[in-house]
């Protein structure tokens, strides 16, 4: 039964000039008749044009068409924080959380069953760009709007309900370009806090320059036992470098896995490599897809030890292209969070903090986003022990590129 403050979203395309709004009442319950794409922009924005989330257009917004000040004016969490958090790619999360907030309920009054994959990017200057799924019973409905962001430059105003952000490392379209030449590894070997479980993650753009066929990546390194290499090699099928080979050892037995992908990588361009070892398999994603492993050279059975090791990259086997970022976990990451991350792209997912389908940040051993700061290009930002590189081999600020994932 209706009561006095209730809305009703009438559903009369036929009508001239009538709009379909995809939910009607059905026996007094509201039901899904197209998609959400209305609801969810009424819930997000006043669902009006001249709504662009800018102070001086709060009366487009439907809800506040009796109200003349501006103290009483409702408006929702996520325009809120658009108005007052800096944009930056670190306030993503706490727009998609307010987008979660603000559309609980189609959960709660169950024209929907659930509300997946909200992803807020930056696809121009200062504009946000909103989407996610609405499913119902036997429907699907894809969501995707793009507003502009006005946000201040001041002290960051929070929307009830939303917990303000802990400051956190920034992702930046910064790489270092490596040229053959060059390297960057830790000073010393240290317990890096993880061992026969972790997850690897790279951003990488090789190159056809190198001298060797086969390009030292990533090394993590406490002697030839113990170790465990991630690779850019050359293919067996197709005879470039564009192939991947990750070696684990022991305490005891050196490379003990030698497994091989290849032809999974694009020469110049940018892949997503992660690598996951759970103690007796090898996975590896490339731009969040697993790959098959065409060789395993070396196939035992053994543990990995939680010995002392240091971080090399470019330095035992040279490297020739471009890298982004190195990060390490102690825990396999999900095939969503893979996905989550490399769907982010450059503007990224700040990893030393958990966010809408990532939750793996307390296993975040190192970060390194390489050039971040040219005074410090090999700085450690992930939350286990500081291992910062700070050993660098014809390497300087001058190697550091703008050229990055997503950035054209």
């Amino acid at each position: 039964m209706s009561q006095a403050g209730d809305v009703l979203i009438i559903n009369n395309p036929e009508e001239p000039g009538g709009v379909e709004f995809g939910i009607e009442i059905v026996n007094g319950t509201m039901t899904m008749t197209g998609d959400f794409d209305t609801a969810v922009k009424l819930s997000l924005w006043g669902g009006n044009e001249l709504d662009d989330g800018s102070a001086d257009s709060t009366e487009g917004w439907w809800g506040n068409l009796l109200e003349n000040e501006t103290q009483f004016k409702m408006i929702s969490k996520t325009q809120h924080l658009l108005r007052s958090l800096p944009l930056t790619s670190a306030s993503l999360r706490q727009i998609e959380e307010a987008v979660a907030a603000d559309l609980d309920w189609f959960l709660t009054s169950g024209i929907a069953s659930s509300i997946d994959n909200i992803r807020a990017t930056l696809p121009a200057p200062n504009h946000v760009r909103i989407t996610g799924d609405v499913k119902a019973v036997g429907s699907e409905s894809v969501f995707s709007f793009t507003e502009n962001w006005q946000s201040g430059v001041g002290s960051e105003i929070v929307a009830p309900g939303i917990v303000a952000p802990t400051p956190v490392a920034p992702v930046t379209g910064v790489s270092v370009v490596f040229d053959d030449t060059n390297s960057i590894e830790g000073a010393a070997d240290q317990d890096l806090g993880f061992g026969n479980l972790f997850t690897v993650m790279l951003w990488a753009r090789p190159d056809h320059t190198s001298s060797n066929n086969v390009i030292e990546i990533g090394e993590f390194l406490g002697g030839a036992a113990d170790r465990i290499r991630v690779r850019i090699s050359a293919s067996d099928t197709t005879g470039l470098i564009d192939a991947i080979v990750v070696k684990v050892s022991s305490p005891t037995v050196p490379d003990f896995k030698s497994w091989k992908w290849d032809g999974v990588l694009a020469i110049d361009e940018w892949s997503h490599v992660v690598v996951t070892w759970d103690g007796t398999t090898i996975e590896v994603y490339v731009d969040s897809v697993l790959a098959t492993v065409t060789a395993k050279t070396a196939d035992l059975v053994d543990v990995v030890g939680t010995t002392q090791r240091t971080i090399k990259v470019s330095e035992d086997e040279t490297y020739s292209g471009t890298l982004h970022q190195v990060a390490i976990w102690d825990t396999l990451l999900t095939e969503t969070e893979i996905a989550r991350i490399y769907n982010a792209g450059v503007t990224g997912v700040a990893l030393d903090v958990d966010s809408v389908l990532y939750s793996s940040s307390a296993f975040l051993q190192h970060w390194y986003q390489l050039g971040l700061d040219p005074a410090d290009i090999g700085k450690d930002y992930g939350n286990g022990t500081d291992h910062d590189l700070t050993v660098l081999t014809n390497l300087d600020a001058s190697d550091i590129t703008n050229d990055a994932p997503g950035v054209e």
